[in-house]
């Protein structure tokens, strides 16, 4: 490191860090590594090195593990995008407020993951300035860890929609990470929300489970006062393909979630809900569907609406860091619930890095293809915690009917 680089702190200069060299399941190609080179800033830029403290599982990790290939002539590939953790190296042209002991919030770009194999699961991490915002004392690093991600999606999902006050939302997948920050965001713009998700708050959501076909029950309960939009965190093509019976003729469906049957029957649904005219069999309400990276922006939004009491990330049990494997499992098994409309979503989990330590936290909802809530799920306690949690944040929301359970996942690795 260079003596003009501004660092107080001693840096080692090998590190902890989840590679994985090739391209496969997590349980085949994910290695934990002790001897990875510290990363270094140069003195004449904006980068910053950040002591992880915890990294958030993205829910579009599986997809990369098994389809991007490892980079030849470059070291391997380390997963994951955003982090928080604390400044212990800056450049001399960073801003004075990411100086060395900063608490932050950051993430890497889509283009450094894809392009260099850059990523989170390690204990040092270096990244431009630009990509980072100093978090207030207000937010504790395992709160601001996964915030930047669900927060960006949200964001721009209820800024597509245009959603305000008196307008009436449906929320699919309303206890998943994207979606619980929606059903807060679009209370907050003063919007009135139905939630679609499982859980045992029947004050809370439309219960998927209890009902055959959930299209029917939307049509039969809210066809005379219909949705000015459908928010869907899971995608359920259902919902679009029957929304011209509870969606408004102005309203629209934004989706931000698979749509079952994997990614060709994704990108097929996607093309045909977009371009397919009404005369060709087309749905007659408008459908938009996008993927958000995070951005500085939506982590400077989000924690100044966390600092206000306006916003809550939750967050879940705890898992150890040498079963980081385990919890990739856990998202394609225990994770996976089965959509009364006859498609399979998946939970987003969410993982969180101790520098010395890995946290992982699940954000979602849903049962076990049996259709219960997964009953070899021994952590009841904690779930019933994290439920009382998430009614108190939603008990002033103006919610129909339930879901059956919700739960909540993290993982919390010593160091060896």
């Amino acid at each position: 490191m260079s003596p003009s680089t501004t660092s107080t702190l001693p840096i080692p200069p090998t590190m902890r860090a989840w590679i994985r060299p090739s391209r496969g399941s997590p349980a085949t190609v994910l290695k934990l590594s002790s001897a990875q080179p510290t990363p270094t800033v140069a003195a004449d830029s904006t980068d910053i090195l950040i002591r992880v403290s915890h990294s958030a599982l993205q829910f579009s990790s599986e997809f990369m593990l098994q389809y991007l290939p490892g980079l030849p002539l470059l070291p391997p590939r380390i997963p994951e995008l955003e982090f928080s953790g604390t400044v212990v190296a800056a450049g001399s042209r960073a801003p004075p407020e990411l100086n060395v002991g900063a608490h932050v919030v950051a993430f890497h770009s889509l283009q450094a993951v894809i392009l260099w194999g850059e990523g989170a699961l390690a204990e040092y991490v270096r990244v431009p300035a630009a990509q980072a915002v100093r978090l207030p004392d207000e937010i504790d690093l395992v709160t601001a860890s996964g915030m930047v991600g669900c927060g960006s999606t949200a964001l721009k999902m209820v800024r597509t929609a245009a959603v305000g006050a008196g307008d009436r939302v449906l929320i699919n997948g309303a206890s998943s990470s994207v979606g619980s920050v929606l059903v807060q965001i679009c209370k907050m713009k003063g919007a009135t929300v139905v939630g679609v998700a499982s859980g045992r708050n029947e004050e809370l959501f439309v219960d998927y489970t209890a009902h055959a076909l959930l299209p029917a029950y939307l049509k039969s309960q809210y066809g005379t006062e219909p949705f000015d939009a459908i928010l869907d965190c899971a995608g359920v093509q259902a919902l679009y393909t029957h929304s011209a019976d509870y969606v408004k003729p102005a309203g629209m469906v934004i989706n931000v979630g698979t749509l079952g049957g994997g990614t060709g029957a994704t990108f097929r649904n996607w093309f045909v809900n977009t371009w397919c005219p009404t005369w060709l069999g087309g749905v007659p309400r408008r459908y938009i569907m996008f993927s958000t990276p995070p951005t500085t922006e939506a982590a400077t939004i989000i924690a100044r609406l966390i600092e206000e009491g306006k916003v809550r990330i939750l967050v879940d049990s705890v898992w150890e860091m040498e079963d980081l494997v385990k919890a990739y499992a856990w998202i394609g098994t225990k994770r996976d619930y089965e959509s009364i409309a006859g498609t399979r979503s998946k939970w987003t989990l969410r993982v969180r890095v101790d520098s010395l330590a890995f946290l992982a936290y699940v954000r979602g909802e849903g049962e076990d293809s049996s259709g219960g809530l997964g009953a070899e799920d021994d952590r009841g306690e904690a779930e019933e915690g994290l439920e009382d949690a998430l009614t108190n944040l939603m008990s002033s929301v103006p919610l129909y009917q339930k879901p059956k359970a919700l739960t909540r996942n993290a993982i919390d690795c010593e160091a060896a």
